[in-house]
């Protein structure tokens, strides 16, 4: 059976100063996903609950236990949920043997789920800027030229946005 990321297992830990079961635990998974579990009194099992996420992310998970006769406690936590996406940006130049002003800029993108990029702005350093955007279904170069008006020194930058949301830039 394949471990599944989004799958959490979570345990409480009741204890009661006099030993009272608890009645009730309700669980707060961070997801608007809750739940309440109803314990007999005589019931002697751990008391675990399972639970599956949507996405990866940071959620505060709590849980209330209300014990036999009334007493209630609480606790929350922040857990860490999947495996989190990481990106990063990166970039080639090629010259025009024709024109040295003319300028070709390859973006290489990576993602750490292959996520493909829906947006790469190129700032070229000389106000002359542009974003393109993407389908996730694109399987070509991302490249695109640039004729410069004057020879220099232009400091170039990329900023790649991910499907889901990554964001890197170079």
């Amino acid at each position: 059976m394949a471990s599944n990321p989004l799958r959490k297992y979570f345990i409480a830990s009741p204890w009661h100063n006099r030993n009272k079961k608890p009645v009730y635990i309700c669980w707060k998974f961070g997801d608007n996903h809750d739940t309440c579990i109803q314990y007999t009194t005589a019931y002697t099992g751990s008391y675990a609950v399972g639970h599956t996420y949507n996405n990866a992310g940071q959620y505060e998970v709590c849980v209330r236990i209300v014990y036999d006769g009334g007493c209630e406690s609480k606790k929350c936590k922040v857990i860490p949920v999947g495996e989190q996406d990481s990106c990063s940006a990166d970039f080639e130049t090629i010259s025009v043997a024709s024109n040295s002003l003319r300028k070709y800029f390859i973006a290489n993108p990576w993602h750490n789920h292959n996520k493909k990029p829906v947006y790469i702005c190129w700032k070229f350093g000389d106000n002359h800027d542009t974003c393109i955007q993407y389908t996730t279904a694109y399987t070509g170069t991302y490249v695109v030229g640039h004729t410069y008006n004057n020879a220099g020194q232009y400091e170039v930058c990329v900023r790649i946005v991910y499907d889901g949301g990554c964001e890197s830039k170079m």
